[in-house]
């Protein structure tokens, strides 16, 4: 467990004294397809990082439906903000494909806080950019087009090296679980699909995405994105 945990982004940081004492309060837990990790209304109970897979972050919305607020892959950390305020979880975390996650005890977190100032800076950074990519969502949600959330969010599957030319993408989740994410209804973000395909600027084959040409398509997004009236 030490030597997964200094691997981890968050504590990668911590000298081996700290993170021996962090092993001590944390567990691994494989979590199969459809895992519940905690749900609305639980106590916080630790920290979750990440270690492979898919974690939905989701909130209860009326008629018993779901609003995705976020996708967590490997070395993202979660529950951070239940556990500082010392309430009941508002969300519920629940594992999109086999999952594995590392589970670090309250009593731990704090303890390595109180004596590490350089780690209680990483935790208050990690919470601080979770903020911004919230309040970003919400900028998206209400001043972007459903066809430029879909677009942004294809492009950002693809690896950080790729700017031009071909490429294949797969889609992290189911395409409702996406489109929850996008603010969008499923038939909609199917729409929206099915327009970019017939426009050639992508293909759709089950799960499998391929962008012709990622330029064309990231241009294609920016001219939508400048055609915006002013104030959306």
């Amino acid at each position: 467990m030490q030597a997964l945990l200094s691997t981890l982004p968050l504590f990668e940081a911590l000298n081996e004294k700290s993170v021996g004492r962090l092993s001590r309060g944390a567990r691994q837990i494989h979590a199969p397809k459809g895992t519940l990790l905690f749900s609305p209304g639980d106590t916080p109970e630790g920290l979750y990082i990440v270690v492979s897979g898919l974690v939905k972050i989701a909130v209860p919305t009326a008629a018993e439906q779901e609003k995705v607020v976020t996708l967590l892959g490997s070395g993202k950390s979660f529950g951070l903000s239940a556990l500082f305020a010392d309430e009941p979880h508002i969300a519920s975390a629940a594992a999109v494909h086999e999952t594995v996650v590392v589970h670090v005890a309250k009593a731990q977190v704090l303890g390595a806080m109180k004596r590490d100032p350089a780690f209680a800076c990483r935790v208050a950074a990690s919470l601080s950019r979770r903020l911004r990519e919230l309040l970003t969502e919400v900028r998206s949600s209400t001043a972007e087009s459903g066809t430029q959330r879909t677009v942004t969010f294809l492009l950002s599957e693809l690896p950080h090296t790729t700017s031009e030319g071909a490429a294949t993408i797969t889609l992290p989740a189911k395409k409702r679980i996406i489109a929850s994410r996008l603010a969008l209804t499923g038939e909609h973000f199917s729409r929206i699909l099915h327009e970019l395909t017939s426009a050639r600027l992508i293909s759709v084959d089950g799960p499998k995405v391929t962008i012709p040409d990622v330029g064309r398509l990231r241009k294609y997004v920016n001219g939508k994105a400048a055609a915006q009236p002013e104030g959306l």
